[in-house]
């Protein structure tokens, strides 16, 4: 069976092909893909804030958004690289495996766009999106505008951060979806990334703590475990299939488990500050060890159809130990590759449980 990514080729190939015979249905679809340097040396209409360290804040006149993933396209029908994200299998942007793409609907004003891939996720919310709501606020640009373009609103997390950046939601426009998402703005203002795809730099780690600080009045500090296991089992994939062979350790040696999405932010934070060794499968919830104090030790459950660094990042950031335990590959019945569940073989549950006693 061909891979996703052959997949793609073949249809970006054929797509490029039919650009060719200029068909009506192909009409917004970017005719260029060039850098951003390219771009501005073209002498387009369009200013740049340099904020330094290759952070800086973009402003097109009649820009485009598209789909959920707030894929940014110009007035001159351009793709510039650097405000856009590509698949993670190296694979090209999403919009151009599409067959054809509406027509935009114009809005007037000036809109920021923060929508990222995922963006509705606690992960890419916190990591992706956060950080460049910060960006266009330290500018002080917020005042000015008269939308903010995000991902769908979900969550009671996602509330609590637009509350703290001060962006009431009548506006937002929320995108929901790929194919009928198409807006295009007077002016719309593209803050850079702050860090790669799936990775974190200082300045994601303290935008995310500048805004849930660590609350030392709160007299239940005390009360907060120490030792603390995430669990999945409400999660919709990757879950661990024998978590019995090792929750029962766990508990017995003084571990409590923890559903985050159960707790706000603000108590989340506190949670993971008090925690002084964390168990859990590769997922959201662990996003949560930006809060936590050096040397700090977290075990990342991973399966290995899907292993990504995002949380090493943090740990290597924040000071913390990080140890990956890869579950075994097993057939499935379907491709799967980040949502696989997983499943620990008995070698693991005692490197694990060895690993646990070392630290006690």
């Amino acid at each position: 069976m061909a891979t996703t990514k052959l997949k793609n080729q073949l249809r970006y190939s054929a797509i490029k092909s039919l650009k060719a015979l200029r068909l009506p249905s192909l009409r917004y679809y970017p005719s260029k893909e060039i850098s951003l340097k390219e771009y501005l040396k073209k002498g387009r209409l369009s200013k740049i804030r340099d904020l330094g360290e290759d952070k800086f804040i973009l402003t097109l006149p009649n820009g485009r958004v598209w789909s959920s993933n707030g894929t940014i396209i110009t007035e001159d029908n351009t793709f510039i690289k650097e405000i856009n994200r590509n698949s993670n299998d190296g694979s090209k942007n999403i919009i151009f495996y599409q067959k054809s793409i509406i027509k935009p609907v114009k809005i007037d004003g000036c809109a920021v766009v923060v929508a990222v891939p995922w963006g509705s996720v606690y992960y890419h919310w916190m990591v992706d999106v956060l950080p460049r709501l910060e960006l266009v606020k330290e500018a002080g640009l917020f005042e000015n505008i008269d939308h903010l373009v995000i991902n769908e609103v979900q969550k009671d997390f996602q509330l609590v951060v637009l509350n703290k950046i001060g962006i009431p939601l009548s506006k937002t426009i929320q995108v929901k979806d790929i194919w009928n998402t198409h807006y295009q703005f007077d002016q719309l203002i593209v803050p850079s990334f702050v860090s790669e795809p799936n990775r974190s730099d200082l300045l994601t780690i303290l935008s995310i703590e500048k805004h849930f600080p660590s609350l030392e009045t709160n007299s239940r500090i005390e009360d907060l475990p120490k030792k603390i296991y995430l669990g999945r089992t409400k999660a919709n994939n990757r879950k661990l299939l024998n978590e019995s062979d090792i929750l029962p350790f766990l508990m017995m040696h003084g571990f409590e488990e923890i559903f985050p999405e159960n707790h706000t932010v603000s108590e989340q934070a506190e949670i993971f500050r008090n925690a002084q060794i964390i168990v859990g499968v590769h997922g959201s919830a662990l996003t949560n060890i930006v809060f936590c104090k050096p040397d700090t030790t977290v075990f990342d459950i991973a399966a290995p159809e899907w292993i990504n660094n995002c949380f090493q990042d943090i740990c290597e950031l924040k000071k913390l130990h990080y140890i990956r335990i890869i579950g075994d590959k097993f057939l499935r019945t379907k491709d799967i590759d980040k949502g696989a569940d997983i499943h620990l073989s008995k070698a693991k549950v005692i490197f694990l449980q060895e690993s646990i006693l070392q630290l006690l």
